[in-house]
Formats: C-alpha cells, structure tokens, sequence
C-alpha cells in the first residue's frame, strides 16, 4: 500500500448522496467516477497508481465491449462541466470481479478496475489507505461520498456530495433487515446509516471510510433497501474481509 495514502485536503471537517452536502473542491482525491459511454453509473476509489476498487455488481454484466467503453475520471468534482477541475480520464484494461460474486444475495461484492496508464499523484489525485487488521468498525462515525442520487428515484447532482453515518454492529443490521436481506446479513457486510442519510443509486462502488489519523476505506457502496429509509441501513462490502483478494488482485 502507498506510503502517501489517505491524506485528505485540509478542510473544515463539518460534523446527497442521500442527507448529505457538496464536498468541498479536490477534498476526496481519491474518489473516481465510472462512465459507460458518457454516463456516470457508479463510483470507485483509487487504491494505488493503476487500480480502481468498486463494486461487483457495477460490472457484473459488462461484456468486454462495454468494458472498452468503460472510462474512469479522478480528480473531477462536478461531473457535468469541464471547467473547475483538471480531471483525468482513463480507460480500463481489465476488469477483476470477485468469482463468488452472487447477484442475488450481493455476496462478494468487489472488484478491481486496472487503468490503462499509472496515475500520476497529485494534490488532488491521491489513493485511499485500505485497512490493516480485522476491526470491526461499529459504533465509529464513518463517511461515504459519490455522485448517487439526492433521494430515493430522485435526481443525480453534479457535484460530489458527502454524508458523516454511523457504522451499526451486524447483530443491530440482522435485526433491522429480519427476512428481506435476501441472503441474510453476513460477516462479509458492513452496515452503515441513518435516518434520512445515506448512500443511494449511482453511489455504488464508492467508499465508505474511517479517519484513523488517515482516511481508511471500511466498506465499498453494495447495496440497500430503499435510500434514507431509517429501519434499514446501508449494506457496505467489508473491505478487512476481502484483503488478501485483493492483494491477490493488485500483483
């Protein structure tokens, strides 16, 4: 992992995305937005200078045409002007998604993006730290950012947006999803939310992260049952879970 991880721009730390706020200009500069043919679908976060860490399901049913149009911007803030950011854009060399991917229960959720060039760094191009140990996060305030819609079935910002939610014990998570997880709430999940805050279509993919003196990335956007909707949390694919898979997948 990169020494020079996780370093955020220094802003004032406020304590859509659903409930959330515009991030300020270059403050997440690992946050990368995924485009199909101009589209902005899902999100994803640089993890070293060649790799993207996203979702499964984001690119579950892409075929290798669709891959060839897949882009990635970093850097970018407002994903609808061209003006305020230097962003970059890069293509996508191969995509990784994890074998046991299911896209039913979302067991597996993960998969690395590798870009067709090494990023170069830069004070708003940077990678996020991944986690090192097994802890289990509960109880921390984490924060997720991506471009996803403002409400349930409501319209996408062209801004990044950013929203501060607690990380719920599994137990908490089992109890509150019951029968409509479809495969249950596994150790492999993370769950994270509040009432009227949280993560929503078009986020999936992003982090979730921890600031441990720097910024860690806990869980990737996976899945939910509605957006914001209090009794139900965001469901997050464990990043400590998925370590060695994807140290596997960066060599």
């Amino acid at each position: 992992m990169d020494a020079s991880c996780g370093a955020k721009n220094g802003y004032q730390d406020q304590e859509r995305i659903v409930g959330g706020q515009n991030a300020d200009l270059g403050e997440w500069p690992w946050i990368a937005a995924l485009f199909n043919g101009g589209r902005q679908f899902c999100g994803g976060s640089l993890i070293d200078s060649t790799h993207i860490l996203s979702a499964a399901h984001c690119v579950a049913h892409m075929s290798s045409w669709d891959v060839a149009r897949l882009t990635v911007r970093l850097g970018d803030h407002n994903i609808r002007t061209n003006t305020e950011t230097r962003h970059i854009e890069k293509k996508v060399r191969r995509v990784v998604r994890h074998r046991g991917f299911d896209s039913r229960t979302l067991y597996n959720d993960v998969a690395i993006l590798t870009l067709d060039s090494p990023v170069q760094y830069r004070r708003d191009i940077r990678p996020i730290c991944m986690p090192s140990g097994s802890a289990g996060y509960s109880g921390k305030t984490a924060t997720v950012i991506g471009w996803g819609s403002l409400r349930e079935s409501g319209p996408q910002p062209a801004v990044l947006q950013e929203v501060n939610i607690p990380v719920w014990t599994n137990a908490e998570c089992r109890q509150k999803y019951g029968n409509a997880a479809p495969g249950g709430i596994v150790d492999t999940f993370l769950c994270a939310g509040q009432a009227s805050r949280d993560s929503c279509s078009g986020d999936s993919g992003g982090p979730l992260m921890v600031n441990d003196g720097r910024w860690t990335q806990v869980g990737i956007v996976s899945w939910g049952i509605g957006c914001g909707k209090g009794q139900y949390p965001g469901v997050y694919t464990r990043v400590t879970s998925f370590m060695p898979w994807i140290q596997k997948n960066l060599k």
